[in-house]
């Protein structure tokens, strides 16, 4: 049947509220077009710096912007400056139009101009009395990956007057270092270009639809109860992480809770004593993390079914001495548990009926009792014991005799005989009678053994523990019968395949200590953190927290300052600032080698001395302070196979040509001589390994030039 062309234009005219539907209907015919271009109105409004006058071609080309010149014909059209504009012809232009498409181009971060334009905007439609809504679609493109769902709070509360109906969000670069898109799913169909990452996304209609093809992390995710979750993440395939998913409330008359395929899955504001439908996580591939509420009670976490989860981590805000106690839970493939930060022992037999299969787990060892309760753990570790320690400062005295009588039950052994990688924090003695009682009686030769020493806090703690009960460090150490010489303890290296020291004393020799899990730079973090050069970079802020402190009163610079997110970042953030330097994690604007000495040193050599415990060392593995500090003052320190020395150094691209950045060449030339010298003193050791990273951003060809260039 053929339709009369009335009756094909009528058709025409009612799908202008889908941008992809306009675009269509202009490709068919003419005839077609100009149904378009007649009812179709398009409002261009750029919000850049320089204005679009001065650069027109680049910001609003058609191919960067889906092509939207294909629904003009001039005079459809009209383009608008956020910094300065005629209301007048505004509202006559929007009195025109029953369909609207906004371009909107603009290279600031939160703009207060634009949320002007918007809001004026709004005020205009309201002041047309129009008989019918007008459907609105927006295009909107960010150099920046800023967006912040304030923008569109005006649209929001005007359902009258306006329908929101589609959102085609692009992104700048792939490249962009910071997650600051703030996104409600206001619009029925929200699209989303080349966006990896969002810091918010906030769902409260089952009927929108979001389609994100590049979407891999959502730092924030908060859903209506009616939302499946499953299903409104469903085209966004590439999704790998969702840090903070807020459990909605409401959820008592459903029966099963699907939630989304991903990677890595963060539940947050968990209350264990709310009546949760089955949290179905089938779709979860890899790790899960349950943080508890503020206003929790109670350990009991029930009714999940997680049967690929191979990572599990509870932690909660809140102190208490219930046990984390798994009812009615499914952890098949369960193979690493972290419960470092949780509010209680775990009852190891609920883990067992979860039909968990544990090989590592990571504590939190305060006191004797906790080391009590992680000796209860009946799973066979062949896998990762990592102990961490939240509180310092107790008298450590006080418990010498229960810590003793707990060190010599045969639980303990059993527990660290068969671990392959140990893992343990020294700033406090409390931490180091672990190390000493606990971890290296009972490693296995063939075991790898990581010890992060944090010399600050450590000597703060011994000052701390001479102080209260008032006597002198020899005293202190010999009573507690830990090995020292002359008032400095000494770090017994037990016999191991591998042993790893990392000074952790500063915020940023912390964040290098990643280097024990990778020795190479994670080319996709820099890909997708990484432009050009440290001046780009940018603390990531919360949009919604900058508009708040913007509208306090704070000056633009105050207010990012006041909304920055704190993320865990990965160890290679310190990228070149300039040609012919190379990036380094220590202060200074000097880029000193890697075995200067820093200005602290003298604790360090207060702190602690190393020997070992008469066995040969394969290999151990340490960081420059380590070197300077601690091994230069053991003459005894011979046992050791192979000495591997990290740097902190970063080989790159240069800036200026495709060569490799020659800065990082003198620093490693100074740090070579230092590994002579090194071999000279220490004549027993066989073998000295170099250990540099590379920042190869995926160019294939960088290493062989390295390699050529050395």
């Amino acid at each position: 049947m053929i339709l009369p062309m009335e009756i094909l234009e009528q058709i025409v005219t009612s799908g202008l509220d889908s941008f992809e539907t306009a675009k269509a209907w202009c490709k068919l015919s003419p005839s077609f077009q100009t149904q378009v271009t007649r009812n179709l109105g398009i409002l261009v409004i750029s919000d850049c710096a320089n204005g679009y006058e001065q650069q027109p071609k680049q910001l609003f080309a058609g191919n960067s912007l889906l092509d939207y010149m294909s629904l003009s014909d001039g005079a459809n059209t009209t383009i608008i400056d956020t910094a300065e504009f005629d209301k007048v012809s505004l509202r006559q232009f929007l009195q025109k139009y029953q369909n609207l498409l906004f371009v909107i181009v603009t290279d600031k971060h939160f703009s207060e101009s634009l949320l002007a334009l918007l809001t004026c905007i709004v005020d205009q439609i309201a002041g047309i009395n129009a008989n019918h809504r007008k459907n609105i679609c927006m295009v909107y493109k960010t150099v920046h990956n800023f967006l912040s769902k304030i923008y569109f709070r005006q649209l929001l509360l005007s359902p009258r007057l306006i329908r929101l109906c589609e959102l085609h969000l692009l992104s700048g670069s792939d490249l962009a270092e910071n997650d600051n898109i703030d996104l409600d799913l206001v619009f029925e169909t929200t699209n989303l270009y080349n966006v990896k990452r969002v810091f918010s996304l906030n769902i409260q209609n089952a009927s929108h639809v979001l389609r994100a093809p590049s979407l891999v992390s959502i730092r924030e995710l908060e859903l209506n109860a009616d939302v499946n979750p499953s299903r409104s993440l469903a085209h966004a395939p590439l999704l790998s992480t969702i840090q903070r998913f807020r459990l909605p409330t409401g959820l008592g008359s459903q029966t099963r809770y699907q939630l989304p395929a991903c990677d890595h899955l963060g539940l947050v504001n968990y209350n264990p004593k709310i009546a949760y439908p089955l949290l179905e996580g089938k779709d979860v591939r890899e790790s899960l993390t349950i943080a508890t509420s503020l206003k929790s009670e109670g350990g009991v976490l029930k009714n999940m079914n997680f049967p690929q989860v191979k990572n599990l981590c509870i932690t909660s805000l809140v102190s208490s001495v219930d046990e984390v106690d798994f009812q009615d839970c499914n952890f098949e493939k369960l193979q690493s548990y972290d419960e470092s930060n949780s509010f209680g022992p775990t009852k190891w037999g609920s883990l067992i009926a979860s039909n968990a299969k544990i090989d590592s787990v990571k504590a939190s060892v305060d006191c004797c009792s906790d080391l009590s309760a992680l000796m209860r753990c009946p799973f066979t570790l062949k896998g990762t014991l990592e102990v961490t320690s939240k509180l310092k400062g107790e008298k450590i005295l006080s418990v010498k005799d229960e810590l003793s009588k707990l060190t010599a039950d045969c639980r303990m052994k059993n527990l660290l005989i068969h671990c392959s990688y140990i893992s343990i924090t020294l700033g406090s003695i409390w931490q180091y009678a672990l190390f000493f009682f606990v971890i290296c009686p009972y490693i296995a030769e063939t075991a790898t053994l990581c010890v992060k020493i944090n010399f600050e806090l450590l000597q703060n703690d011994i000052q701390h523990q001479c102080h209260i009960n008032n006597i002198a460090r020899d005293e202190l150490f010999g009573m507690m019968n830990l090995p020292s010489k002359n008032g400095i303890l000494q770090l017994v290296l037990p016999q191991a395949k591998r042993i790893i020291l990392l000074d952790v004393t500063s915020v940023k020799s912390a964040q290098f200590s990643a280097v024990e899990e990778r020795s190479n730079v994670n080319d996709v973090w820099f890909k997708s953190t990484i432009r050009t050069g440290v001046s780009n970079l940018q603390d990531p802020i919360s949009p919604s927290e900058f508009r708040r402190n913007s509208l306090a009163g704070s000056d633009s610079d105050t207010a990012r300052r006041n909304s920055i997110v704190t993320f865990n970042s990965p160890a290679y953030l310190h990228i070149p600032s300039e040609s012919g330097k190379c990036p380094n994690l220590d202060d200074g604007s000097s880029l000193p080698s890697l075995f200067q000495k820093v200005e602290q040193g003298q604790f360090r050599r207060q702190s602690l001395i190393l020997a070992t415990s008469g066995g040969q060392i394969l290999l151990l593995e340490v960081n420059g302070s380590i070197v300077d500090h601690c091994i230069e003052n053991s003459p005894g320190f011979l046992l050791i196979s192979t000495l591997k020395i990290v740097s902190k150094q970063v080989f790159h691209r240069s800036k200026v040509d495709t060569s490799v950045d020659s800065g990082c060449f003198a620093l490693v030339r100074k740090d070579f001589e230092r590994l002579l010298n090194l071999k000279n003193n220490y004549p027993s050791i066989d073998r000295l390994e170099y250990s540099v990273s590379t920042a190869t951003y995926h160019d294939l060809n960088f290493k062989d030039d390295l390699a050529s260039e050395i």
